[in-house]
């Protein structure tokens, strides 16, 4: 091969590099807009199922934690906790430490309403505040009972 036809052909090489970047610069916002667009679609529901899975471990924590407070009463002569702290005890497997719900708020008493015997377990849900929709709805002992039946997910 002459050197002349070597040169050629990195010419040529060089400009089907320089048009392969071209190319794939151009391309670049016809990707992103289709990464875009396909984002939502698995980050929405991948979203959802995880909020899904943090209800359902606030409702079995919550059931545990009432069940708890229930014996508490039992033990004691029909005597309420005062605190959740005075039930973990009771807990099965359970450590020095009170549960926390999937947020990283306590668990609470709510205050007792008409009829109770004992008082409720509430999480305040995703956001701690009394309250709230979606995933910062607050979750009370007879909600979580309803939503392990199989009322509302």
């Amino acid at each position: 091969m002459t050197k002349e036809k070597l040169l050629a052909e990195r010419r040529g090489c060089k400009l089907a590099l320089i048009g392969a970047m071209i190319l794939g610069v151009a391309m670049l916002p016809v990707t992103g807009c289709v990464a875009g667009m396909l984002m939502p679609l698995v980050l929405e529901p991948a979203a959802e199922r995880f909020g899904q899975a943090q209800v359902e471990e606030v409702c079995l924590d919550v059931l545990s934690l009432q069940a708890a407070v229930e014996m508490h009463a039992i033990l004691h002569n029909g005597e309420p906790p005062r605190s959740l702290d005075e039930v973990l005890p009771l807990l099965v497997g359970h450590s020095d430490e009170m549960p926390r719900d999937p947020w990283g708020n306590p668990y609470e008493l709510a205050p007792m309403a008409d009829g109770d015997v004992v008082p409720r377990v509430r999480s305040l849900g995703s956001d701690g505040a009394p309250g709230g929709v979606g995933l910062a709805a607050d979750i009370e002992s007879v909600e979580a009972e309803r939503r392990r039946a199989g009322g509302t997910r």
